[in-house]
């Protein structure tokens, strides 16, 4: 079964993903023993070369000339050299307070508070021929014999900025002392010294590409979709009302896709059907017109002598045809009014008192009705347009069916709607009409004139009233013969 996402949930997927696949890659890099600086690609050998030169310098050098030197260092490179002894003395370069981590990192104790600067150490008291040498430890005397041994150390971050330390042996002519080359840098990656900036911008595109690849499959999908509804609805507006949106998409742009091929039915089955409506009442009216332009054409080539029976004959046709021209008309504008009543307040509506108004109208005839509707039932509704409605549906009956038996009128509702059922003892309509029963200008059957049949508006009229008012109005055949029509309206 396939699993249906909304959007909201696969955005939160992907986020979370990208996330998880970049924490990954960063945790991976934290585990290296010096960070990102202990990757290959990441480290640079700046410092290492640029110590070790300057390690031969001062061993050349008297210790008088190791400031200058370190300060033309700094200058040179970017960064900030130091020079200090392993017990943590300072022995060349500025007299900076130094943090608790960058000192107990010199003298390896535990780290503390910020350390001040300590006091200048020298090798001996001043730069004369050297005096007898003392004995070197075991450790000086193996640094001693590689005489500049370069052993980079992590870098670590403090407020001061970012330092680094270069372990070795400095052999001098006063002695052979173990030393630190320490360095500090406002820049993590102590411009270029400590880590290479190529690097980073290669692992800044490596994570940008991790989450393109995340992200680009689902962004592709979402554009393509979009792209299809904006050329279907392109379509809808210049007139082509057969442009559909294909996608197979179970989230709320495939939802907003069906609902765009919804509205493009629905739209093309209303421009069809104006464009029918039209053609029926050309239709309609076409036919009275005619037969009224040819008895006029009959009164006016009539001799005096043909009497007036014959003129009062004539005379008393086109007034019919005056007469059903002006029920079409009548008809016409109670459809279109239907129609355009948009903004309807609702409000509680008496329905037996409706339907018994609309009886005293309609019944004419001595027709049995049998009425089975409460007093006190109401129903959400317009008086006018439920009024109209219900005597459309009253006069339909009487008409076809009221001479086959009793006209039968029930109400049943429930907690949120009522059903109101009106059925004839006549012979029905066939079942392939229903579905067109209440289409403008329908007669189901063909034998139904305007003499005998309407003009096929009434059960338009229903439909569109009862739509109005927010209900919804079906028709079906009985089985012992009959038609009911089915009016669902809100309880009051």
């Amino acid at each position: 079964m396939k699993i249906r996402l909304p959007i909201w949930a696969k955005i939160t997927a992907l986020f979370l993903t990208n996330v998880v696949v970049l924490t990954v890659l960063l945790a991976w890099i934290a585990r290296q023993q010096w960070g990102i600086a202990a990757l290959p690609s990441f480290r640079s050998d700046k410092l290492e070369q640029v110590g070790e030169e300057l390690f031969r310098k001062l061993e050349a050098l008297p210790v008088s000339a190791w400031d200058p030197l370190l300060e033309e260092a700094s200058r040179t490179h970017g960064i900030t050299f130091y020079l200090y002894g392993q017990n943590g003395a300072r022995l060349a370069g500025p007299a900076d307070f130094l943090p608790g981590n960058v000192h107990s990192e010199i003298t390896g104790g535990a780290n503390g508070r910020r350390r001040p600067p300590p006091k200048r150490d020298t090798f001996a008291p001043n730069d004369g021929p050297p005096g007898p040498k003392p004995e070197p430890s075991p450790d000086e005397a193996t640094e001693a014999s590689s005489n500049v041994s370069i052993n980079p150390r992590p870098i670590l971050s403090a407020t001061d900025g970012y330092w680094s330390f270069t372990r070795g042996s400095l052999q001098h002519a006063q002695g052979t002392r173990s030393v630190a080359l320490i360095t500090r840098s406002t820049s993590p990656t102590g411009n270029g010294f400590y880590t290479n900036t190529g690097g980073f911008y290669w692992l800044c595109a490596g994570m940008l590409g991790v989450s393109v690849l995340v992200w680009l499959p689902f962004i592709h999908s979402a554009t393509r979709c979009v792209r299809k509804m904006q050329g279907a609805a392109s379509k809808l507006a210049q007139g082509d009302f057969t442009a559909r949106v294909e996608t197979k998409r179970s989230d709320e742009l495939g939802a907003l896709g069906r609902s765009v091929n919804h509205m493009a039915d629905q739209i093309g089955s209303l421009v069809d059907g104006q464009k029918r409506l039209l053609g029926d009442i050309a239709h309609e009216l076409s036919s009275p017109i005619a037969r009224m332009q040819a008895i006029l054409g009959i009164l006016e080539s009539a001799e005096a002598n043909d009497g007036t029976d014959k003129r009062e004959k004539y005379t008393a046709r086109l007034a019919n045809e005056l007469q059903q021209m002006g029920t079409l008309v009548q008809e016409l504008l109670s459809l279109s009014k239907a129609s355009l009543r948009r903004s309807i307040e609702l409000r509680p509506v008496r329905l037996r008192q409706q339907i018994e108004r609309c009886l005293e109208r309609e019944k004419h005839n001595g027709e049995t009705i049998d009425l089975q509707v409460s007093d006190d039932l109401s129903v959400l509704g317009d008086p006018e347009l439920l009024a109209r409605a219900i005597s459309n549906i009253l006069r339909n009956a009487i008409r076809y069916a009221g001479h086959a038996g009793p006209i039968t009128i029930k109400a049943t509702s429930s907690e949120t709607e009522t059903i109101l059922t009106i059925q004839d003892q006549g012979p029905g309509v066939p079942e392939t009409s229903l579905p067109r029963l209440f289409d403008a200008f329908y007669r189901p059957d063909t034998a139904r004139t305007r003499e005998t049949g309407g003009h096929g508006l009434g059960l338009a009229i229903v439909k569109t009233c009862i739509e109005a008012i927010h209900g919804t109005v079906h028709a079906k055949n009985l089985p012992q013969g009959g038609l009911m029509i089915e009016v669902v309206l809100s309880v009051a």
